[in-house]
């Protein structure tokens, strides 16, 4: 971080030129705005604890829309960063085992089914189901990020790279899920009927700022970096959530996104029998719940 200089005052004029464009405030309304447009009920700018640093942190965005039965739960971070200095993901083809997500299924049980009065802490449960190639859209073969880092140049002229802000961020995405799921949980077992939920963590950035480059198995790029709006980096991020029986599942991948790439992201994802919810061809919610 550049030192300040203690002998200037600041004054209005700076604080506008700040908020023109250093601030990323401005970025965060624009995906809020976005995201109200998609029917998301958000959350902006509240704290939680950092499972890991048992830090008290400040997340960006909170989303959660329901569809019937299928529930959307997004944890956004959301990164303004400059054409100087714009992020580039390295991919390489998805493995094997980095092909999947996971879905938490909730459902009444018997007895609130039938409407019988008992005890509300324990008239639900949830259990994870896995989605795996080729029915997930994290399909075996095609390209995952790896990497993740800003680039630019020095006064110098020089090229060189850093992952530290941007690994910061979309660790934050991470984190503010952990208390996102028990949230989305907690939320299902009120209901009295069978419901699927998904977390998925999201790190934003403005248009033309997401960059992607890929390389084969071998380490061989095999294509020029190009703009995109949207991609998917594997992660695998163990939780445990569930207040009857805990459950642990996993978030496989993290999406980074443009602005204009959330709307097409969200789309995907909230159909009810889509590649993120394939309900109809595999099972019924009731089905892999009893499992």
């Amino acid at each position: 971080m550049a030192a300040h200089d203690s002998n200037r005052k600041i004054d209005d004029t700076d604080l506008a030129e700040y908020l023109a464009t250093q601030s990323g405030f401005a970025f965060e309304l624009q995906c809020l705005q976005r995201l109200h447009t998609l029917g998301y009920q958000c959350q902006h700018g509240g704290s939680y604890s950092d499972p890991v640093t048992r830090k008290i942190r400040q997340f960006d965005i909170r989303a959660r829309k329901s569809v019937g039965s299928v529930n959307v739960w997004c944890a956004i971070e959301c990164k303004h960063i400059s054409e100087s200095f714009p992020l580039l993901v390295t991919c390489v083809p998805r493995r094997t085992e980095e092909s999947f997500h996971d879905v938490l299924f909730t459902r009444a049980t018997e007895d609130r089914r039938q409407g019988l009065p008992v005890d509300t802490m324990w008239t639900s449960a949830t259990t994870k189901y896995r989605i795996e190639s080729p029915h997930s859209p994290y399909r075996e073969g095609e390209w995952v990020g790896k990497t993740a880092a800003q680039v630019g140049r020095t006064k110098g002229n020089e090229i060189y790279g850093t992952d530290e802000d941007a690994f910061d961020k979309w660790s934050q995405a991470l984190a503010s899920a952990d208390e996102m799921a028990a949230a989305a949980v907690e939320a299902a077992e009120h209901g009295d009927n069978a419901a699927v939920t998904i977390i998925v963590p999201i790190l934003a950035v403005p248009n033309g700022r997401l960059w992607q480059a890929f390389f084969d198995e071998h380490g061989r790029q095999v294509e020029s970096p190009f703009w995109t709006d949207r991609c998917s980096m594997y992660v695998d991020r163990g939780y445990s959530t569930g207040f009857i029986r805990p459950t642990n599942f996993t978030i496989s991948h993290l999406e980074i996104v443009t602005l204009a790439g959330i709307e097409s992201l969200l789309c995907e994802v909230e159909k009810p029998d889509g590649m993120w919810f394939p309900l109809s061809t595999l099972c019924s919610a009731d089905e892999c719940a009893a499992t």
